[in-house]
């Protein structure tokens, strides 16, 4: 056995602005000791702030509103919806006779169902209206929302860096799907998808490995990602357009991120394989393409993720991949000689329980049981 090292790992913390989870692994790492660096794998803020703007914007109204009406009532909406994208109904009926005669008929059943529901559908629109208006008093521009989720990112951005910048450790990180661009301006943090770096002799590179964007969050704080097609999407791709999929695979970022780069531990904001499943093994919430091909090609001993919010220790492919959630910190036993883990200290923020790891152990979830 080589030296052990001890590296913190900690994702989703998705934490209030008093920063209370940030200020627990804070503590941790005081009273562990001797651990050489923290690794803090996105989604470090809490989300409900963010929305509790977004809500607030036109179109999130307009959403609210709809949603505060009937089944029927909604499917009423969607019949006049179809109209206007169409032209509108009186439109429609003048291009029935020279439509086919198979998409005749369907427009014919479709203006009948509209007449016949005409004045329904006048009272759904007129409710719509008035719960609109009710709900608009609060509306705010589209403008207005980004500044004031612009202010709030600031804010925590400034908080959250002063209190990792007191760790005493390395801090070292990917991104998340809730962080925004500004995320980078973090100067206590090193982003590994950004520069990877050697600790302790091991190297040591970084892939956010998540392609959901969050709706409520507006797409001009998510210019500087790195998304990447799924595994999924490619193998389909190949199958209708090969010349098209070969050329997503030459211009992957990852894999020309990475392809002359030596790796003995690959940090995801969403791992790979077992990692980016539920612990039921039902849900597969999917991986990168060039995530999963740099784990092939590049053999990490370790891979560490987060995302989907459940412990996991997953030993059933050719590393150690350790998942962690949004209440738990982990402190990993690293042999450096072998690069593999050999204990783990969990951290349900104050109380510890301790996992040693052998060569025959295939699949462990992390539970305080």
């Amino acid at each position: 056995m080589g030296k052990i090292i001890k590296i913190l790992q900690a994702s989703d913390l998705h934490d209030n602005p008093d920063f209370g989870k940030l200020r627990s692994i804070h503590e941790l790492i005081r009273k562990e000791g001797n651990i050489c660096a923290a690794f803090l794998l996105g989604d470090f803020f809490n989300e409900q702030r963010y929305a509790s703007i977004g809500s607030k914007s036109q179109n999130a109204v307009q959403q609210r509103a709809f949603q505060q009406l009937s089944d029927q009532e909604k499917q009423l909406m969607q019949l006049e919806i179809l109209a206007k994208q169409m032209g509108g109904i009186e439109n429609i009926k003048i291009a029935l006779p020279n439509l086919p005669g198979e998409q005749r008929e369907q427009m014919r059943k479709f203006v009948f169902q509209y007449e016949a529901n005409k004045e329904q559908l006048i009272l759904a629109f007129q409710k719509f209206n008035k719960i609109y208006q009710t709900f608009s008093k609060e509306a705010k521009s589209v403008d207005d929302v980004i500044k004031e989720m612009e202010a709030m990112f600031q804010s925590d951005i400034s908080v959250f860096d002063s209190i990792i910048g007191e760790f005493g450790v390395p801090v070292y990180g990917v991104r998340g799907n809730w962080d925004p661009d500004q995320i980078y301006q973090l100067k206590n943090m090193h982003f590994v998808e950004k520069q990877p770096i050697q600790l302790e002799g091991l190297n040591i590179a970084g892939v956010p490995g998540w392609y959901e964007k969050v709706r409520i969050i507006p797409n001009c704080f998510y210019k500087d990602v790195e998304i990447e097609p799924t595994n999924q999407e490619i193998e389909e791709l190949l199958q209708e357009n090969e010349k098209e999929a070969k050329k997503l695979i030459e211009n992957n970022q990852v894999l020309k991120r990475l392809k002359d780069q030596s790796i003995d531990i690959l940090v995801a904001h969403k791992g790979p394989h077992a990692l980016a499943e539920d612990l039921s093994g039902s849900s597969n919430y999917g991986y990168g393409y060039g995530l999963g091909r740099i784990v092939e090609e590049k053999k990490p001993k370790i891979v560490l993720g987060g995302h989907i919010h459940q412990s996991l220790f997953d030993g059933t492919h050719n590393y150690q991949g350790v998942r962690s959630g949004d209440e738990k910190a982990y402190v990993l036993h690293i042999d450096a000689g072998s690069s593999k883990i050999v204990q783990i200290v969990l951290c349900i923020f104050g109380i510890l329980k301790i996992f040693d790891f052998h060569d025959d152990q295939k699949l462990l979830i992390l539970s305080t049981n």
